[in-house]
């Protein structure tokens, strides 16, 4: 690995990737460290957080894993899976990269592949890299400061002569449900103005049938999901009594976005006693909703 003070002596255009021309939109390709064709990058796994290793690949078979890397959307997806390569969301130094629920738009899932062989994250600040230039059967990967001349960085492709495996997903459902406070059928949980993006306040409204008033949730633990959207109920990273909700893009296992809607109606942040309430009581329209410590008889605390 270069150190630091080495990689400051580097004249700074080797510390800029320089975007690699393809022809095609999508392609499948096995990724090997180094050009060793012999090794392959894959996934100890198929599921969030499976670490990213290097697999012995010399005799390649339908088990072989391979990546499809799409110039569009800059994902560098597990083929067969809808899981992608993972920075973490702090790309830095020594960060051991996994694979995770792919996201568009996504910092820590937006690869670029340039010229140098060299597969860089976000704004290209840091590179996929291999720990400690060792290449082996169940060798790590992880991000390191992008350097043109580290060859622990360098991956080549090629291709795998088949097309992407389009996994089985369920598809993003439009049917929902509307929420009632404490039973109050003429007032909804409600998206304010019906934006549907990141940050807009969840709020109670007059019930007008709109999609900002359809919600997807079941029994048990839960997302609360606007329909037709990736869009969630969330209630913020600092959870606690007298925050505002809100929604963002759905995100599995995380854990201001994991709810458990109980028996008795009341709709709790999982593991912190924290529950949707109707803040102050009050079903006025726009008034925005809050997590609160879940009580026994708290009416503001009942959605139906």
């Amino acid at each position: 690995m270069f150190t630091l003070s080495i990689l400051a002596l580097l004249p700074a255009v080797l510390a800029t990737p320089v975007a690699r021309q393809t022809s095609s939109t999508s392609s499948v390709v096995y990724v090997h460290p180094n050009g060793d064709t012999n090794f392959c990058l894959g996934a100890a796994g198929s599921a969030n957080g499976a670490l990213v290793d290097i697999f012995d690949c010399s005799t390649k078979n339908t088990n072989t894993p391979s990546w499809v890397l799409d110039n569009t959307t800059k994902r560098f997806q597990l083929n067969g899976t809808m899981m992608c390569l993972d920075a973490g969301n702090n790309p830095a130094n020594g960060v051991t990269m996994k694979i995770w629920q792919c996201y568009d738009g996504l910092n820590q899932q937006l690869w670029s592949y340039d010229n140098n062989e060299h597969f860089s994250v976000g704004n290209g600040a840091q590179a996929l890299d291999l720990r400690d230039g060792y290449v082996a059967d169940g060798a790590n990967t992880q991000t390191w400061a992008y350097s043109a001349d580290n060859t622990n960085q360098r991956w080549s492709i090629t291709s795998t002569g088949g097309s992407t495996t389009t996994p089985t997903t369920p598809p993003v459902t439009s049917s929902g449900q509307t929420l009632h406070p404490n039973g109050n059928t003429g007032k909804c949980l409600d998206v304010q103005g019906n934006v549907q993006e990141n940050g807009t306040p969840v709020d109670v409204y007059d019930c007008n049938g709109t999609s900002a008033q359809n919600w997807v949730l079941n029994r048990g633990s839960t997302h609360v999901r606007l329909a037709g959207t990736d869009l969630c109920l969330d209630a913020g990273s600092n959870i606690g009594n007298g925050m505002q909700m809100k929604l963002w893009q759905c995100y599995d296992g995380l854990a201001q976005q994991t709810w458990y809607w109980t028996d008795d109606n009341r709709i709790a942040v999982q593991g912190y006693g924290q529950c949707l309430d109707l803040t102050s009581g009050v079903s006025s329209n726009g008034n925005i909703v809050q997590s609160w410590t879940c009580t026994d008889g708290n009416t503001n605390q009942i959605w139906s």
